[in-house]
């Protein structure tokens, strides 16, 4: 009788923890980082502009990947979709350190369907869009950190 009021407990208590731990990982961490990965995408509103978009509201998130991750850089990718009359450029920076060339991408004139993938060390960064001569197109760029697709 004690035994099963004792296994009987352990799973009540089991249950408890569990539920516990997807209630917390579901409401402090949004529901695709629970499968690695979480991004954002930006529509260029302006492709004869320069554009910074930023993911600041990520920052608490970037420590999480990084211990699921065996190194300790985040991996991430950035697509480039659209149509642009002139080559541009887009390019991933820390911020507080602009054009970081290593990674950057060159965006052909024409149609664009560009990936470009790498690994980021800092909690706060940007993607950047140069439109070096770019006067008229249209342009969505979208990052998506952790696991890389290739």
């Amino acid at each position: 009788m004690f035994k099963k009021v004792l296994i009987t407990l352990g799973v009540i208590i089991l249950s408890l923890l569990l539920l516990a731990f997807i209630y917390f990982e579901t409401m402090f961490f949004p529901l695709p980082f629970i499968v690695g990965k979480f991004g954002d995408q930006f529509n260029v509103k302006d492709v004869s502009r320069d554009t910074v978009f930023s993911w600041y509201r990520y920052s608490p998130f970037v420590d999480k990947i990084k211990s699921n991750t065996i190194s300790f850089g985040v991996p991430f990718t950035i697509t480039s979709k659209g149509n642009i009359d002139d080559s541009a450029k887009v390019h991933f920076q820390y911020v507080g350190h602009p054009d970081n060339p290593f990674y950057s991408c060159k965006l052909p004139k024409g149609k664009v369907d560009t990936v470009f993938y790498g690994e980021i060390y800092a909690d706060e960064c940007e993607v950047v869009y140069s439109h070096g001569n770019v006067k008229s197109g249209n342009l969505i760029v979208s990052f998506e950190l952790g696991r890389q697709k290739k």
